[in-house]
Order: structure tokens, then sequence, then C-alpha cells
């Protein structure tokens, strides 16, 4: 897993994995607990598929 956050306010999350066993979901992914500041302020995720999403965090 690599993390990696920068002074422009960027935050990368990656992981690589393989499932040893039958997997219970079709879906995995990262919680990320933000702080209230962080409420309407923009946010890109770029999913597995290659795909960008512009949205902004949840109020």
């Amino acid at each position: 897993m690599k993390i990696r956050g920068d002074a422009s306010g960027e935050l990368t999350l990656q992981a690589d994995g393989v499932a040893l066993t039958d997997f219970p979901t079709n879906r995995t992914g990262f919680v990320v607990l933000h702080p209230s500041e962080a409420a309407g302020k923009r946010l890109t995720i770029r999913h597995s598929d290659g795909s960008i999403e512009e949205t902004t965090f949840p109020n």
C-alpha cells in the first residue's frame, strides 16, 4: 500500500491485492475520515478503470 500527500493538499492512496479465498463482495475501497473543514471542498476521484470523477466532499 502507498499513501502520499503533498503541500498542495493532494492525497494519493494506492493498493494492490490478491484474494486468497472467496471474497464476499464485488467492491472494496478506502474510507476517508476528513475534518469538517473539508466539507464542500473540491475532490477528485480516480477510479480503478481510469475514469476521473470531479466532486466535492460531502457536507
